[in-house]
């Protein structure tokens, strides 16, 4: 015996719930595209280049890291900072 299912919609036209319909499809497609948009690809600086891109001394680079204006990454011997993070602290810093 097959079972038949049957679902009922009240206080709503047909035309509405079509749009209901189709304003929830757009949600769901705008969040699936919202996270297959790749990320930007994080560029890292050198002790040199940020020197270089903030005009200060490596010294005053060096310093910047001990007092935590600027967070260096290390990688080993390696020391790398965020581009993007270099620029937030030169706003921080004018502020």
């Amino acid at each position: 015996m097959t079972e038949h299912i049957i679902t009922r919609i009240y206080n709503t036209t047909s035309e509405k719930f079509r749009e209901e319909l189709r304003e929830d499809r757009r949600i769901e497609l705008q969040e699936l595209a919202a996270k297959l948009i790749p990320k930007p690809k994080v560029e890292y600086l050198t002790r040199k280049e940020v020197s270089k891109k903030l005009k200060i001394a490596l010294s005053t680079v060096s310093e910047w890291d001990k007092v935590g204006i600027l967070k260096p990454y290390r990688l080993g011997n390696l020391v790398r900072y965020k581009s993007d993070e270099v620029d937030a602290a030169l706003i921080a810093i004018n502020k």
